[in-house]
């Protein structure tokens, strides 16, 4: 059974099944800007989320399907652009007393953040540190599965995806801070078969990794 398989194997599981069935019509594409940076409710307690700096790190989100399909689980992509120069600690972090980057979601209607799979890590070599920095720069890709209640009733779920983060340099590494990206997803009828969009985000499965049958 797919409970069975390791994380990072159900990732490619799944990711097999939504580009099996890939048509060469997928409309047009839906743009990552429905969702808008905005100031989180409860900003980090060093206020520097608030403050006029501007960010190492910027956030966009790409669902894989125009609407979500109520009872089931979905996929979507979460696209972190480092800034040159600039570098974040990866998840797991690697000294274990960095700050992980970290992927959350809010939702007042019943839209859960099942797992995240974050993407491999590179190593930084750091001065004074015998064990090397495990992190993130330029552009990364993490992939998020969505569980929407099948008891929900709203049409559309506002969600805010939550990233926390450490951005640094080779001169200096800013304080923790935080990026929430808001906007809707469009819900629909339990059974509905939705329209896949965003395709280029998506990594082709490599059929060779793929067990034949998972039991």
């Amino acid at each position: 059974m797919l409970g069975t398989v390791t994380w990072a194997l159900a990732f490619v599981l799944i990711f097999s099944g939504a580009m099996a069935q890939e048509s060469e019509t997928q409309g047009e594409q839906q743009s990552h800007t429905v969702f808008k940076p905005v100031l989180p409710a409860d900003p980090p307690a060093n206020g520097f989320a608030n403050d006029s700096k501007a960010k190492p790190m910027k956030v966009r989100i790409y669902p894989l399907y125009d609407a979500l399909p109520k009872g089931g689980k979905w996929i979507i992509a979460v696209e972190l652009q480092i800034g040159f120069g600039w570098h974040v600690n990866a998840n797991p972090a690697n000294p274990d007393f960095l700050v992980p980057t970290e992927l959350k979601l809010k939702s007042e209607q019943k839209v859960k953040l099942l797992k995240v799979k974050y993407p491999e890590a590179h190593e930084l070599k750091v001065d004074g540190f015998e064990e090397p920095y495990h992190v993130y720069d330029g552009k990364v890709l993490l992939y998020g599965l969505l569980e929407v209640d099948p008891n929900e009733t709203a049409e559309v779920a506002d969600v805010e995806f939550h990233v926390a983060f450490q951005g640094c340099n080779s001169k200096e590494c800013l304080p923790p801070d935080l990026i929430v990206m808001k906007g809707p997803l469009k819900l629909a009828a339990a059974g509905t078969e939705p329209r896949k969009i965003n395709a280029e985000k998506w990594p082709k499965p490599d059929k060779e990794k793929q067990p034949a049958e998972a039991n």
